[in-house]
């Protein structure tokens, strides 16, 4: 799963769950992965699952936090305090990152940045450029950092404008 990281969406204006409301946010956070992998017998969120009609834990092993953000001071903050509480709490659980909306530009560097800094291991990326852009950028993780984050591109797809006569574009 994706949990958002105490953020909406760049595009849905980017509005934030005020610090005094994230301990909630991250404890419901915590309870998503022990409804997923918790005991069915020993643990609430196992249980709960388990009466559900689905007693075998799911094995969860990722967790992705963000999505299409824009990289602020809020989002890092946030971010860090729900990577940082399933860390501590579970740390078997991969933890993956957000860059942001585009193949490049500032939320993509400050998602890079973060996820370095806080030593994540996956990153999230999302591209929804123009044909010729997937054409061009065929070479685009020929130079990534074999030894930074690891990418997973989560979400892409060519895009047209939508106008009669379809030109030519970078995003």
């Amino acid at each position: 799963p994706i949990v958002p990281a105490g953020v909406a969406c760049q595009i849905r204006g980017g509005e934030c769950i005020p610090m005094e409301d994230m301990p909630t946010y991250v404890q419901e956070v915590l309870d998503l992965i022990e409804w997923a992998n918790g005991d069915a017998k020993t643990t609430k969120w196992g249980k709960v699952r388990a009466e559900n009609g689905h007693p075998a834990p799911f094995n969860m092993k990722y967790l992705g936090i963000g999505n299409e953000d824009e990289m602020t001071k809020d989002f890092e903050k946030r971010y860090l305090m729900i990577k940082n509480a399933v860390n501590k709490k579970y740390p078997e659980i991969i933890i993956i990152g957000s860059s942001g909306i585009m193949a490049k530009g500032q939320d993509y560097n400050e998602g890079h940045q973060i996820v370095k800094k806080s030593k994540t291991p996956i990153i999230d990326e999302h591209y929804y450029c123009s044909p010729e852009w997937y054409i061009a950028n065929q070479d685009f993780y020929d130079n990534h950092d074999r030894n930074g984050p690891k990418v997973y591109l989560g979400e892409f797809a060519p895009q047209y404008k939508s106008n009669k006569k379809r030109k030519s574009s970078t995003y």
